[in-house]
């Protein structure tokens, strides 16, 4: 979980402390087992079934299936075993509903088979000889592309289900994501194709968000700029934690008769106090925690329950269990499922905690923005370019707010040219030529800032410069469409190896000319500029 810009001094950082952003080569073994049966699944309904003859509920769960893959190191073996047998008898089911409307037709080329005394070490070592003679003598190039498609498919289903529980499901993006994933069955598929298919899905993740943006206004209204307070009150409270806002505004709906709890967001959730109708509710005290990557020390000195939105990548092997809820459809040993958003478990286990004994005063943080002045701030900038009063853009951001970046940033912002214009989503403080806007990042809110930027600055100039400093599943379509569009300068610091493989990163960077931030005097250096 990434949280929003703080001067406090903290320097704490659980990726690098504990190695909790490492996966366990099992867990991928199990990631390709659970990808290769959904990808059978496809391989039915791209085929024979048709997406419109479908059932709903089945693309939904492939959809879903999907942004579970980053968590199966969070659950047991018993569960890990129960959701393979769910894909396997969805796997079954299409077959026979495909066999009836087709005469002949293929049975499913199994990779395993889910017996009553099967053991997770026997399916990942079957599996893993039949991968190696599956892939032996394969280009390495084509195995990157592949790996590079998941994870555009990680994005696009967890943007598929945010507008999901907005709105309704996107027709045309679930159909991609079904036709993408059943070009993982095809033993030979050239790279231009899966590239081709990445594109698409890239382009469609983005109309996603800019969907995702319009309900989250109709929703929860229009966005302006706010004091939010880190100070915490006497009594009783619930900490909200992730960025879901659907669910932070559930539960505070459920919550309007209960004003003796306190509600408090944390991590990227803070975004929720710039929107008007969260202002609505007395009980959202303020946001909670000190905005760097501090899950298991926000967790652990939280004297409540903490719940645990949706569709969330946890790193939660290490947190302070007990006290942890979530209403995802599998909750993880030792977390609290809640079911069909009934959050009388959470409020029973608020009521028992000791909640905060006295309050403590903190300094408020901005966050949001007021979309009308941005605009015609952009107006100004797009004619300080006409008059060469600035000659570069650097737009910075979303933020991974680690150690390292802090020294970076700090360092780049005292180096950049003097005509520059500098957006941050993340570090840095507002001057005459520098505006910071903190938005928690939410990508559908940065995006919809930068769309109005683009409407005066051309995206293809060599003016822009892009600094990404946070890599997750969304980071990987947010490159691909920059470079689409005719990008030229764009920076990416060090992913994680849970969001993506080192060596598969750099077959990425190589292949849409992205840089990696090294030493910022060198990289000012290496930009194309006009």
């Amino acid at each position: 979980m990434f949280y929003g810009y703080s001067s406090n001094n903290f320097d704490y950082n659980e990726c690098n402390s504990r190695g909790a952003c490492s996966v366990s080569p099992n867990i991928v073994s199990l990631q390709t087992i659970m990808l290769s049966t959904l990808a059978q699944i496809s391989y039915y309904i791209s085929n024979f079934k048709g997406f419109d003859n479908c059932d709903k509920d089945k693309i939904l769960f492939i959809i879903k299936q999907i942004t579970t893959l980053d968590s199966l190191k969070e659950y047991t073996e018993s569960q890990i075993l129960d959701t393979l047998r769910l894909e396997f008898d969805y796997l079954n089911d299409i077959y026979k509903d495909c066999s009836c409307e087709n005469k002949i037709i293929k049975s499913p080329k199994l990779l395993f088979e889910i017996t009553p005394d099967i053991k997770i070490s026997k399916l990942i070592k079957d599996v893993e000889q039949k991968y190696i003679k599956k892939y032996r003598g394969e280009n390495s190039k084509s195995k990157y592309i592949n790996e590079i498609l998941i994870a555009v498919l990680k994005s696009i289903s967890n943007n598929i289900l945010t507008y999901y529980e907005l709105s309704e499901l996107h027709n045309e993006s679930s159909e991609q994501v079904i036709i993408a994933l059943d070009l993982l069955n095809k033993t030979k598929v050239s790279p231009r194709k899966v590239k081709s298919s990445i594109d698409k899905l890239s382009q469609l993740n983005i109309e996603l968000l800019k969907l995702i943006y319009d309900e989250k206004l109709k929703k929860f209204g229009e966005i302006s700029e706010t004091d939010t307070s880190f100070s915490t009150t006497k009594g009783k409270a619930i900490l909200v934690s992730g960025s879901d806002l659907n669910e932070l505004y559930s539960l505070l709906e459920y919550s309007k008769d209960k004003k003796e709890f306190d509600i408090y967001t944390n991590g990227d959730l803070i975004i929720a106090h710039a929107f008007s109708k969260f202002k609505e509710f007395e009980n959202l005290k303020g946001h909670f925690g000190n905005q760097k990557k501090s899950t298991i020390l926000d967790f652990a000195t939280f004297p409540g329950p903490v719940l645990l939105t949706k569709n969330e990548t946890k790193n939660l092997e290490y947190l302070y269990r007990g006290k942890l809820f979530t209403t995802d459809s599998m909750a993880p040993k030792g977390i609290v499922h809640l079911d069909n958003n009934d959050y009388t478990e959470l409020f029973k286990s608020c009521n028992e905690s000791k909640g905060f004994k006295k309050g403590q005063d903190r300094k408020s943080v901005t966050v949001g923005f007021n979309m009308n002045e941005l605009i015609t701030e952009f107006e100004g900038i797009s004619q300080d370019i006409i008059n060469k009063k600035i000659e570069n853009i650097f737009v910075i951001g979303l933020g991974d707010y680690s150690m390292q970046q802090d020294e970076y940033f700090s360092r780049l912002f005292k180096l950049i040219p003097e005509k520059s214009y500098v957006i941050s989503f993340s570090y840095g403080k507002n001057t005459d030529n520098t505006r910071v806007i903190n938005i928690g990042n939410d990508y559908s809110i940065a995006l919809a800032v930068i769309h109005e930027l683009f409407n005066k600055v051309p995206l293809k100039s060599n003016n822009l410069i892009f600094y990404l400093t946070k890599c997750d599943i969304n980071t990987l379509t947010s490159i691909i469409n920059l470079k689409n569009h005719g990008a030229k300068n764009i920076f990416l610091s060090e992913c994680p190896s849970m969001v993506i493989n080192p060596t598969v990163m750099k077959e990425f960077t190589e292949l849409f000319e992205v840089k990696i931030t090294n030493n910022p005097k060198n990289d000012l250096e290496n930009i194309k500029l006009e």
